[in-house]
């Protein structure tokens, strides 16, 4: 027993207790006799979920609930359960399949045609916000399961959990990227990465096609030929579909670049796909840098090379109508400010699906926060925005995602720091829940009360006309 531990030490550079000829596994390990691991006989391995396996005695359980016990290292979802689109190592229960997809296209559907709607020639402060909370939701989201899997939370009040899950489930729906278990709706437990990518794609298909319809349709019940002045009417919409699922949809390809590994100097395999092994570095790199540049030319580098060669393109009139909802609100010479903003939001969700949060969170939260800082001086050292109000508001909005970043460090470093115990934690968690729900319902606060201003302008309009 005493070399049998020896060796399961020096495997995963743990200590596994054998004193009273039993094994004591420690939490965030298991021990497996997966043939692609062990030589031979037992060997041990570290989950890449460290919650998804609470330790404990050998001959005993080794997962936690809704994770499967025969996959290696408790890393695949249990009967019933799916991974997380954000994190393939954290299973969830499945809910109804019909709720699950009509979750899944009815909130793209609802973000997509709020953007078609405040993609108007001139911008209003109501389309401003409108984007404002979209790049702040993205934000939101890559944090809040950071946050629900901090020891903080889990020894926090009922009532803190509860608004935990509440900031969760309302800034969720400003972002396609967070939603139902891929692997739910396609009632699997290992859904391959092509479905997910196809899933992923669905929506955006859907909408496209029949955007690009509804302009046909319309061309054709007006008698309009389609030459080059009905172009903006097919280039508006794909502008649209861009700035909201192209983020999804990068974070879809590079999904089959990151590995793992469960042992010391071991094998490693695919984080989407457990069960094959990684492919050589020179082909994830490839296709990393591949996926960048890609994004880069459908996104942000086609909307600087629009708005850089419009007036060359088009007469001002059509210009001002493609490319207003772009352009407008920015001072002339950063006319292209919100290709960057895409940019900001592309890198995010790349960040969440390179780095899964529970494997690897210190370097998830280290690119997140190195996006923030880069768009924060960015932005300082710009003014981008016509209006001091919105030039505040965004700043505003960025020192609070920053800020909260830097919060949501020191909550993943409690169970490896020794100095940061629930009297340092507690405050954190208060002060990350001020940073990430104040802003949130400021622009909310915000966007809602220019909604209800146009209401009653268009309703006061009426009474007008009706009195003359």
């Amino acid at each position: 027993m005493a070399r049998l531990c020896s060796k399961l030490d020096k495997e995963v550079h743990a200590l596994f207790d054998c004193a009273e000829q039993v094994i004591k596994i420690p939490e965030g390990y298991a021990i497996t006799r997966e043939s692609t691991i062990c030589s031979n006989d037992e060997c041990a391995v570290k989950c890449p979920n460290p919650k998804a396996c609470p330790g404990g005695l050998y001959d005993r359980q080794q997962c936690s609930a809704g994770y499967d016990v025969q996959s290696v290292g408790c890393s695949q979802c249990d009967v019933g359960f799916g991974r997380s689109n954000q994190d393939p190592f954290v299973c969830g229960q499945c809910g109804d399949i019909w709720q699950m997809w009509i979750v899944h296209l009815g909130k793209p559907v609802g973000i997509y045609l709020l953007s078609l709607r405040s993609a108007k020639p001139n911008r209003d402060l109501q389309s401003v916000l409108f984007n404002m909370l979209l790049s702040f939701g993205t934000v939101s989201a890559s944090l809040w399961p950071a946050i629900k899997d901090s020891e903080a939370y889990h020894h926090a009040l009922p009532a803190v959990q509860a608004v935990v899950r509440a900031g969760d489930a309302s800034m969720s729906t400003t972002t396609p990227w967070h939603g139902p278990s891929m692997d739910c709706l396609l009632q699997a437990s290992q859904a391959s990465m092509p479905q997910w990518l196809l899933l992923t794609g669905v929506a955006p298909m859907i909408l496209l096609i029949a955007s690009l319809t509804i302009v046909l349709a319309g061309s054709v019940w007006t008698g309009h030929q389609l030459d080059r002045q009905l172009l903006p009417d097919f280039i508006k919409p794909c502008l649209v579909l861009t700035n909201c699922f192209l983020p999804d949809l990068l974070g879809a390809l590079v999904r089959f670049v990151p590995c793992i590994h469960f042992q010391l100097a071991a094998t490693s395999f695919e984080s989407y796909a457990v069960t094959k092994e990684c492919a050589g570095v020179a082909g994830r790199y490839a296709t990393c840098i591949c996926t960048l540049l890609l994004g880069a030319a459908i996104g942000p580098g086609a909307w600087i090379s629009l708005i850089h060669h419009r007036t060359s393109m088009w007469p001002r009139e059509t210009c001002q109508h493609l490319l207003g909802f772009l352009t407008s609100g920015y001072r002339g010479e950063v006319a292209w400010w919100q290709a960057g903003v895409l940019a900001r939001k592309c890198l995010l969700v790349m960040a969440a699906s390179l780095f899964p949060m529970s494997y690897s969170p210190m370097l998830f939260l280290a690119c997140v926060l190195l996006i923030m800082g880069a768009s924060l001086t960015c932005h300082t050292l710009t003014w981008p925005y016509d209006d001091a109000f919105l030039n505040a508001l965004e700043f505003g909005a960025l020192v609070s995602s920053t800020l909260a970043v830097m919060a949501t460090m020191l909550l993943s470093l409690q169970p490896t720091t020794w100095s940061l115990d629930f009297s340092i934690t507690c405050p954190v968690l208060a002060l990350l829940l001020v940073l990430l729900l104040v802003p949130f319902a400021v622009l909310m606060a915000l966007f809602l009360r220019e909604a209800l201003r146009k209401v009653q302008h268009v309703n006061q309009g009426g009474i007008n006309e009706d009195a003359k």
